[in-house]
């Protein structure tokens, strides 16, 4: 009898906890559009993102720092602080969400095309494709980079020392 009412007691534990954590994990970024304002120029320009979506969750930002799909980095947390959001009724109790992010600096990397993308939960600082993707994620965007191999500023250090 015991042991049938400590399973009963876990069953009905484990019924509380799975629910609620999967609240958790399955919160997706519902951006249904987004732009990268600007769209192209050298590492360490400031770019931010606008666009709009069907709620108002903040997202994590990544940055594709490679061409081959490998390096990916945080570049935006879903800090309040770094997104700006307004609201238009379109009909009756029927709202569509207008966002723009604090700006950021494009990273050290080779020129070329870098993707940017929204994502529903932290990856860390830095990750790949496949976690990426494996995400709920929002639209993603390309960015174009002149094609260096240094930041402006790497390049401007190294004049001033000679």
């Amino acid at each position: 009898m015991k042991v049938v009412s400590r399973l009963l007691a876990a069953l009905m534990t484990a019924a509380l906890i799975v629910p609620a954590t999967a609240g958790i994990v399955s919160a997706a970024v519902d951006i249904n559009t987004m732009a990268v304002k600007p769209t192209s120029g050298p590492v360490g320009t400031e770019v931010y993102l606008e666009g709009y979506g069907d709620d108002d969750g903040n997202g994590y930002v990544y940055f594709e720092l490679s061409e081959d799909e490998e390096e990916w980095v945080l570049v935006l947390s879903n800090s309040s602080s770094n997104w700006t959001w307004d609201e238009e009724e379109v009909e009756e109790d029927e709202y569509v969400y207008y966002f723009d992010t604090k700006k950021f600096e494009i990273p050290e990397c080779i020129g070329g095309e870098h993707r940017i993308v929204i994502v529903d939960s932290s990856l860390g600082n830095s990750t790949d494709y496949d976690d990426v993707t494996d995400n709920d994620v929002g639209p993603m965007r390309t960015l174009r980079l002149p094609r260096q191999l240094r930041s402006p500023q790497t390049t401007r250090d190294q004049q001033a020392q000679r």
